[in-house]
């Protein structure tokens, strides 16, 4: 199992001030990597296995790092070229990945309207597919090129930084090459996007290097398979436990609490002048508007609903949450109407083409536009701007930070603005606000307790209040503790970041981890010591079962120590219905095609529950649309072929877009 190399690992990650370990670094040092195999514990066999894997880590690391040197040399050269000031370069970017954008979108447009009525699966719609200009790529999911895209504009923006007010300039330079160098830093940026996001995820995340040189083949392979696909499936459920949230709210009629920030004011035009963004406003409501409050609240209410909405956040000038999401969904608006309004399909030669594309938005335009929307002060507004904003000193996530400020100007990544996943946007917005993951963890776990107290279950529990339990000094901190008929359950609820880069899954399992062993001791700490938990009644002949709740599903299905992870939804759903209703989406009223029952009488209530954990059925069933797939990775040409093993889900073809649309 590789378990020296996991520890050898495990050290450099928790060394991440080390320089000289990081391929992208200019200090990496390969000699200091190779030392790393004398500071790891002896005391665990260093096998031949492990020696084969950390020879090819060593030497993968000296590969990406080599291709950094010579890609940022080419960017550099690349920038020189466009005879710019590097802020400005900034504004071509993005106008290009806007342009891109938009090219993918109408091309899903005609998709969506040749594909006709029928019944699809929720995957179909979400999994469109592109063919790769590689042919031996072939198929490429289509938010994963956008997603692709994005990252690499975000690579290049961070090295920009330290050109922003620069003038680069070369003598030689030619005009009708001027798009195709931003093209070709898109493009060569992509493939370091591509083989950096393979080589972290196997750092962090139990993977290991593979080179065969006689076929002069480079694999990113992972001890656990199975658990990439359980990973794609817990990302699933995220979209359709919000998807059935919208619809159950629509069914029964009830309207988002944050339609308050909704005003009587609506766009009603737009004006592209030289890339800049200017609104026209007219009196109403949007239905665009109140379609993207109305998705953000089922995202909220489907893995958040324990939030409470009304909580301030203190270093945002006592912003609330709702405000601060509504000010965010107010920037969505505003893009959204132009990329559905504004026709900027168009074709890009020469440096004056771009002007057609919109990429900026003055400042001040921008928060009069979002303090007309929402009628939230301005003092708030501009707090939660700030944070939305990317700073030029240091390094961005344009996924959060999407907000890049030039001169009187914001420039506008319309794909992160409209597409990033919103539990990363809010988990940002909380966190900057000043409300962490232990605040939040306050109001998960009286959620947990209220749900299990005051709604009732299928068959009756015993619920103890959460505290603290023991002698001073030596007690526990109980979340949940339940006795069922045959069993008591000890859950230790921990919040979780939502996860996008392999270091956000690692942190986020290691604080799993750390609450799988919590659970463990908990649950030893209830055995032995019933004089403290009497109202459970005599279970001493009762199977005592620890695991963790989360917040969200990403990992649902996981085990530590053979302590199970589940999500709060699915938790609840055991314990107040038992059951699992497979439902077709409509326009109205969704009807039922299919339900499974996990339980038929109070001992299968108890007696299955710890199946339900290592089985969450939800993911057994979006596992069946999920397989593994060697993904190529273009590294350019060097005669060498890298592949990544990579969970992929079959979709139907019919949502293949063709290159003739």
């Amino acid at each position: 199992m590789r378990d020296f190399f996991k520890e050898y690992k495990k050290y450099i990650i928790k060394h991440p001030k080390k320089v000289e370990y990081k391929p992208t670094s200019n200090n990496f040092d390969i000699k200091e990597l190779c030392k790393v195999v004398e500071k790891v514990n002896t005391n665990i066999p260093y096998t031949e296995e492990d020696q084969t894997a950390i020879e090819y880590f060593i030497e993968m690391s000296d590969n990406l790092h080599n291709l950094c040197v010579e890609f940022y040399k080419h960017i550099e050269d690349n920038y020189k070229h466009l005879n710019l000031k590097g802020c400005h370069i900034a504004e071509y970017i993005i106008a290009w990945i806007n342009r891109e954008y938009k090219v993918v979108w109408d091309k899903r447009k005609v998709a969506l309207q040749k594909a006709g009525k029928g019944i699809f699966l929720l995957s179909d719609l979400t999994n469109f597919k592109l063919p790769s200009i590689d042919p031996k790529v072939g198929l490429l999911d289509a938010r994963a090129c956008l997603e692709s895209m994005t990252d690499s504009c975000s690579l290049l923006l961070n090295y920009l930084r330290y050109f922003l007010n620069k003038e680069l300039s070369y003598k030689d330079s030619k005009p009708e090459e001027f798009s195709g160098r931003i093209i070709n830093l898109i493009q060569n940026s992509q493939m370091l996007v591509a083989l950096k996001h393979s080589y972290n995820d196997i750092l962090y995340n139990d993977g290991f290097v593979n080179i065969d040189k006689k076929n002069r083949l480079i694999t990113f392979d992972y001890e656990n398979k199975n658990n990439l696909k359980l990973l794609l499936a817990g990302n699933m459920m995220f979209t359709e436990r919000q998807a059935y949230v919208m619809s159950r709210a629509r069914e029964e009629g009830i309207n988002p609490r944050l339609f308050k920030y909704i005003s009587s004011y609506r766009i009603k035009n737009v004006i592209i002048n030289n890339s800049s963004i200017t609104l026209g406003f007219g009196k109403g409501y949007s239905k665009e508007y109140k379609l993207i409050v109305i998705e953000i609240q089922s995202y909220i209410d489907a893995y958040y609903e324990f939030l409470v909405g009304s909580t301030i956040l203190p270093k945002l000038n006592n912003c609330t949450i709702d405000e601060a999401i509504s000010v965010w969904c107010a920037i969505q608006y505003i893009v959204e109407y132009v990329l559905l309004n504004v026709n900027y399909n168009v074709s890009i030669i020469y440096q004056k083409d771009f002007s057609s594309v919109p990429s900026k938005i003055l400042k001040k335009d921008l928060i009069s536009y979002i303090e007309k929307l929402t009628n939230i002060k301005r003092s708030k507004i501009k707090a939660v701007i700030t944070i939305l904003e990317a700073d030029w000193t240091k390094f961005n996530d344009i996924w959060t930070s999407m907000l890049y400020p030039v001169e009187e100007y914001y420039l506008l990544p319309f794909y992160p603005i409209t597409c990033s996943s919103p539990y990363n946007v809010i988990d940002k917005i909380m966190f900057k606000g000043g409300f962490n993951l232990d605040d939040r963890g306050v109001q998960f776990e009286n959620f947990l307790h209220n749900q299990l107290t005051q709604k009732e279950t299928s068959y009756p529990i015993t619920c103890i209040p959460t505290g603290k339990y023991g002698k001073k000094g030596s007690e526990e901190e109980i979340d949940i503790l339940i006795s069922m008929k045959n069993v008591v359950l000890v859950a230790e609820a921990k919040c979780i970041h939502y996860s996008i880069e392999p270091l956000n899954y690692a942190e986020a399992w290691e604080r799993l981890e750390e609450g799988c062993e919590q659970a463990i001791r908990k649950a030893e700490f209830i055995k032995n010591n019933p004089q403290y938990f009497n109202k459970l009644g005599d279970y001493s002949s009762k199977e005592i079962i620890p695991f963790v709740v989360t917040n969200y599903p990403t990992f649902s299905g996981f085990s530590h120590k053979d302590v199970y992870v589940i999500d709060s939804y699915s938790f609840l759903s055991y314990m107040h219905c038992g059951t699992l209703s497979i439902r077709q989406l409509t326009s109205t009223i969704d009807p039922i095609l299919g339900i499974k029952f996990f339980y038929h009488n109070e001992d299968q209530f108890s007696n299955k529950f710890i199946e339900y954990l290592s089985n969450n059925p939800i993911k057994q069933i979006l596992l069946k649309q999920i397989y593994i797939h060697d993904l190529p990775i273009t590294t350019g040409n060097n005669g060498w072929n890298t592949v990544s093993k990579s969970a992929q889900v079959n979709n139907d073809p019919i949502f293949n877009i063709p290159n003739d649309i």
